[in-house]
Formats: structure tokens, sequence, C-alpha cells
């Protein structure tokens, strides 16, 4: 079985965030009291969004004797209003400054550069252009102020039995979205839901990203959402969702959505990430395999810039040394191989790394989940300092998307209007 799943991998979105305690870092850290004597030790303070797994922190403080950590969880905008001084995190794992506000990381980044060269870090071993995507934003002087941790892989995942008992034909690699939309209307009038984008949140955010799009424009701080190019994915994401709402409303909610792909066997085709869904299939007794994430245009390779986590070491820390020490860790060869045998995503795609993902999980044998290696990410293109309120605002709406009583245009309008208020809001709050 996977062993230390991150809970990020589903922290993206709003419904995720309270399953992993939606909490706040106090605006000053008391340390826990440890039973054995650490005045010999490094103190430093690991906090991560979604929380450390157990496993983890087994392993760190083993293998970092000398190191007296203590572990805190983050949820949305976890470091919000914390004091930037000594009291701050040594250490912290985020994806995409979710639990870490821009006027905070402006204050706590350290660029890494002298760390990296220090431990002779190969840059290369990562994913092409992913160390150079994470440090764009706000970054005109090419500083390293993050490492990537891992990625998380999506894929069109499908059930066997589904597609057997209908006598359709399964899916392929490289397929588009006008493939799925097709296969997906082989099953209306049954009594499948022919496909949901709803298993994973990360998903839908997936489509966004594959499409180059971002909910505000870089400039202006304002919303884009209406669009054409976001007319046309609203409407891709309508007609692919239309049969799902008139079918079964629980197929756009995440948790009901999961539960009908991988338990109830009501779902041909979903969107997932990781081998969580192969894991769940097995507990449901479905024949559940996946190909790859489906793609715009015939014949492309491009797919959505996948979400990463990333490490940082914080500029107030007194042990920043010491702090990178456990990323050179976490980002060596040997551990990445490990964490990609447990199906977590690894950020060093070698071609031995990619060949072993995955193969410490049992519900893996015999899948193709090397289809989650095929894509290519969408270039970088510029995003607005307030593109996460945007999203945190968005991903409360995101599901309006299945009512067939309310347009796409109506959606769109009500989604502009929502997200320019955010950020007025955000921006009031702040001067």
């Amino acid at each position: 079985m996977r062993r230390g799943a991150l809970c990020v991998t589903t922290i993206l979105l709003a419904t995720a965030l309270v399953a992993c305690n939606n909490e706040k870092l106090p605006s000053k850290i008391d340390q826990p009291a440890k039973v054995e004597d650490s005045t010999t030790k490094v103190p430093l303070l690991f906090a991560a969004l979604g929380g450390v797994p157990q496993e983890m922190q087994d392993d760190l403080n083993n293998h970092f004797p000398n190191y007296d950590i203590s572990y805190s969880t983050l949820g949305l905008n976890g470091l919000e209003g914390h004091e930037v001084d000594d009291t701050f995190p040594d250490l912290v794992l985020d994806v995409e400054h979710i639990a870490t506000p821009s006027d905070i990381w402006k204050q706590v980044r350290l660029d890494l550069s002298d760390y990296i060269q220090m431990h002779q870090m190969n840059l290369s071993l990562f994913s092409p252009g992913l160390v150079e995507r994470i440090n764009a934003f706000d970054n005109n002087e090419g500083h390293i102020y993050e490492l990537p941790f891992n990625q998380y892989l999506s894929a069109l995942f499908y059930n066997k039995k589904v597609f057997d008992e209908m006598h359709i034909s399964y899916p392929h690699d490289g397929m588009t979205w006008k493939d799925v939309a097709e296969l997906n209307q082989q099953f209306a009038g049954s009594r499948y839901v022919g496909f949901t984008p709803y298993t994973s949140q990360i998903s839908i955010f997936n489509m966004i990203d594959e499409y180059g799009l971002h909910f505000l424009d870089a400039t202006t701080d304002q919303s884009t959402v209406l669009s054409p190019k976001w007319v046309e994915l609203a409407t891709l994401i309508r007609d692919l969702i239309a049969p799902t709402a008139n079918q079964e409303t629980e197929a756009v909610n995440p948790t009901s959505a999961e539960t009908m792909f991988a338990y109830g066997g009501n779902i041909a085709m979903a969107l997932g990430d990781g081998v969580h869904l192969l894991q769940e299939g097995v507990k449901g007794s479905q024949d559940l395999d996946l190909v790859s994430f489906p793609t715009v245009e015939e014949g492309s390779k491009i797919g959505p810039f996948l979400k990463t986590s990333t490490l940082y070491v914080s500029s107030t820390s007194k042990h920043a040394e010491d702090a990178f020490e456990i990323i050179a860790y976490m980002l060596s060869e040997e551990k990445q191989m490990e964490y990609a045998k447990q199906g977590i995503g690894p950020v060093i795609q070698t071609p031995e790394i990619i060949e072993q993902f995955g193969t410490s999980v049992n519900e893996t044998a015999g899948k193709n989940t090397q289809a989650l290696f095929e894509n290519t990410s969408t270039a970088y293109t510029e995003i607005s300092a307030y593109e996460n309120v945007a999203l945190q605002a968005a991903v409360q709406q995101l599901s309006d998307l299945a009512n067939p009583n309310v347009t796409v245009n109506d959606f769109l309008k009500q989604l502009d209007t929502t997200i320019n208020s955010a950020v007025e809001g955000s921006k009031a709050q702040k001067s």
C-alpha cells in the first residue's frame, strides 16, 4: 500500500481543506515540549499544507537525529497574519502559496542558490522548466526561492466493467476532449453516467490550466472569465457533464462522485490524480484503469501544468542551512525513487524513476500508470498576485456548471462578479 501520501493531493479546493484541518498557525508558536533532552539538538519547525504524514516524520526524525523537529499543519492561508520573526517556520511545504499569502511570501522568501551550489544539486534532473516556473512570480532577479517536492499527476480513469457491459471500446492514450465527449454520448440513455470531472477537485483546475487560462488579468487584477476562451472551456465542461446533471446530481459532488465511480460502478469515466482511484476501485470491486489526460488539440501532448508542492526555507530561520539539509534529503534521487514507488508524483523524472512509479502499490499491478507521464506542460504565463484569492472564490461556484437551469453565460457572469468582489475585498483589507 502507498505510504505517506500527502493530504495536499486534495487540499487545493475548499472542500478538501476542511478534511485537512483548515487552521492557521498562531502568530507566535509555542514549541511543544520534548520528553528527551534536546539542548544539544538543532530546533526546527516544519509546517506543511495538509500536514507532514507520520511516516515522513518518522523518516526525517530517524535520518536527522541531531535535529529537534516540530511539525505543524497548515490550511488555506495558514500563515496569514503570522509574525515575520524567529517564530516563523524554518521550513514550509506549500502548494502554489495556498498557505502563504503573497505579502508574507515577499518578506520570508530566501534565495536558496548558495545552498543548492553547496550541495551540488543537479537542477537539470527536475522536469524541464519546473524550477523556473515555480519561481517565476515577482522574481526579476532570477533567484531560486523554493524547490519542487512532488507533482500531482492527472489522467482519465475508466471502469472496464462498465465499458464491457455496454460493449464500448475502452479509452486510449492520446485522446482529445472531443473524443471524450463522443464516448460520453454513447452512455446517453443508459443507467450509467458517462463522464465526471468531479472525483478530483484538482481536475477542473487542470482543464483550466490546459487551456492556458487564469481567473485574473496579470496587469489589471480584473476577472477574465467573460473572455471567448473561457466561454469555450465552460461550454465544453457543461457539454461533458450535462448528462451527469440530468441523471445523477451526486456525480457533481467530489465525495459522492468518487464513491459512485470507485464503489458503485455507476460512472464510466472520471478525471483523477495519482493512484488513489485505483486503490479505491479495488476496495469497491471495480476494474479501473487509466489513460493520458485528454488534450485540446488532436496529436498534441500539451496537457496542464501539474500542480506542484514546493519546499522553502524562511529568511527568518536561525538554522537555514540545517533546514535546507532536509530539502536536499527529500529531493535526493534515492528518496524521489522511494516516493515514486509509493505512488507520489516525483519531480525528478528520470526514465528509471518513471518506470518504478507505483510499484510498491499493489493496486497498480497491470495498470497503465505510465499514462500519468504522457503529457507535457503548458507554457508559463504571468499571473496576478491575487490569483489565489480568485481561485478560492471561484471554487465555491464551479459545481454550478452542472446546473442545467443556469446558462453558461449566466454562470460566467456570476463568477465574474464573485471574483472581482473577492479581489476588491482582499485589496481593501490590505490597504
